[in-house]
């Protein structure tokens, strides 16, 4: 019997190695814009009119474009004042990236006048493009003021506080100086800042050489009469207690001691005699 072979072919089959493509994509969200605004004058407490606000702004990741920012000053009165970049009111500056630092000032010419005194609010904001109030702004800073008539007021104690001092030299023979002080207390009793005080003095006797400029006075206590105290000046002139280095003045609320020392011209009659000394406040 004849045998049946068999023959398994075997076929090469070729695979051709086919590339895949995959696009990977992300999406980086920006970075959330930070704004920040400062009023650093006023700080608050009394303020006289017409009333100025100056301030620090910052921000990273600004929006759009450093020109479309502006800072709108609200009042608290019903009345609002826009600063823009013109150099002056507004200035910012741009770092690196959207980054920018400046600052704001009202200066004099957009400074604020209230036709009535008490309290207010200030608020200051940081804008871009146009402010339309607080909720529109991307930063908002605020100061409580309280806007008061100025008031220029010296008073005038003895050391224990007692108003309207009578300094007494008592009894001095002529061509005697008083060995000790006679001391009053100058006080800023106003709420503005006193820039210079001014001394005058009547003379003792107008008949004689007995002269206003025969008180002596200093702002320290136990000065000599000849070398360290200065003479009174005779009414009207006058001049800053500040001599040698004038001007002189008192913050509010600060005081400051005056003390006195008398000389009794040579032959001078004896009597009783008073000077009224004139301590005149500039503001």
């Amino acid at each position: 019997m004849k045998k049946l072979r068999l023959v398994e072919k075997l076929t090469d089959i070729a695979v051709a190695s086919v590339g895949m493509l995959v696009v990977i994509s992300v999406i980086v969200a920006a970075a959330n814009p930070n704004y920040s605004i400062t009023i650093t004058s006023p700080t608050g407490g009394n303020v006289f009119n017409p009333v100025q606000v100056s301030g620090t702004v910052s921000s990273t990741n600004f929006v759009g474009q450093l020109s479309q920012h502006s800072v709108r000053i609200i009042w608290g009165d019903t009345t609002t004042t826009d600063l823009t970049q013109d150099g002056t009111h507004l200035i910012l500056t741009q770092g690196i990236g959207k980054t920018f630092t400046g600052t704001f000032t009202t200066s004099t010419d957009l400074a604020h006048t209230y036709s009535t005194t008490g309290q207010y609010t200030i608020q200051a904001l940081i804008c871009h493009q146009q402010c339309t109030g607080a909720e529109g702004a991307e930063a908002v800073a605020t100061v409580t003021v309280n806007v008061v008539t100025p008031t220029c007021d010296l008073t005038i104690t003895d050391v224990g506080g007692n108003p309207n001092p009578t300094p007494n030299f008592g009894l001095l023979n002529p061509g005697q100086i008083s060995t000790s002080d006679q001391t009053i207390v100058l006080h800023n009793s106003g709420n503005m800042a006193i820039t210079d005080i001014r001394i005058s003095g009547t003379d003792w006797d107008v008949s004689s050489s007995f002269t206003a400029a025969a008180t002596h006075y200093s702002r320290s206590a136990s000065q000599d009469y000849d070398t360290a105290m200065r003479p009174i000046p005779t009414t009207p002139s006058d001049e800053s207690i500040g001599e040698p280095t004038p001007p002189f003045g008192l913050a509010v609320g600060d005081s400051q001691n005056i003390y006195f020392k008398l000389g009794i011209p040579a032959g001078q009659a004896a009597n009783t005699y008073s000077q009224t000394i004139t301590f005149t406040a500039g503001c």
